[in-house]
């Protein structure tokens, strides 16, 4: 079990209320059982008093945190995360619309919604990226990697500005496609080149989209509102 899962686990509600629940055991059998019962050893009374504070001032301080910071936190989630899904969409689609391209460009058949490394690589061989795309107006490829980069990144600095409302893990997910390099190189590319395919950006951009299909599995099972994105690629 890493830190990361053990750190959740501890910090959970259903943790919190757990020993808030043998708090109020260990109460209950204090006051209805060993109080009654004789001293076995030196000091125990004390000791019983000792315990039997801690578990209340525990109790004490479980209800003051459910009710201040836990309940609000619940609050919050399900008024900002709609939104926050709204903008993890838009990264997804900046990911997925690329496939889309790519497939109508090559008229490459794919399994499911995302291509293989193999397969991704045969289409980009098939493709020179001084060439316009078919249907984004006098826009050649590298000018549509950059365009959808640019759209992405809006929206990662829109779920950043709500970062202590979201999961650590979305903002790893996140972090992990700025430090790709096809997204983070896209702006920073000449806008034409001399190759005469897509060979060399195969391998970053496979990379890519399989961090994208990792933050939509996340988005899917994690975010509240979130909508599953499922793009026709053959239309």
């Amino acid at each position: 079990m890493n830190r990361e899962k053990v750190f959740r686990i501890l910090t959970s509600i259903w943790f919190l209320f757990s020993i808030a629940i043998v708090a109020l055991i260990i109460i209950l059998l204090i006051e209805l059982v060993l109080n009654d019962i004789p001293e076995k050893f030196e000091k125990g009374s004390e000791i019983g008093n000792i315990v039997y504070k801690l578990c209340l001032a525990y109790i004490s301080s479980f209800i003051f945190y459910f009710l201040v910071v836990h309940l609000k936190k619940v609050k919050d989630r399900h008024i900002l995360e709609p939104y926050i899904s709204g903008k993890v969409r838009t990264i997804i689609h900046s990911g997925k619309i690329l496939i889309r391209f790519l497939v109508k460009a090559t008229e490459t058949k794919i399994d499911g919604q995302y291509p293989t490394q193999i397969e991704l690589e045969q289409m980009c061989l098939k493709i020179d990226p001084n060439s316009f795309v078919d249907g984004f107006h006098e826009t050649n490829w590298l000018q549509l990697f950059e365009f959808y980069q640019q759209k992405s990144e809006s929206a990662i600095n829109s779920v950043y500005e709500k970062i202590p409302f979201i999961d650590s893990k979305l903002v790893r997910y996140l972090g992990d496609i700025q430090n790709n390099p096809h997204y983070y190189s896209a702006s920073n590319r000449p806008k034409k080149i001399g190759n005469k395919n897509l060979e060399q950006f195969s391998k970053h951009l496979s990379q890519y989209l399989s961090l994208i299909k990792e933050l939509e599995i996340f988005a899917e099972k994690k975010l509240i509102g979130y909508k599953p994105l499922k793009i026709d690629y053959y239309k």
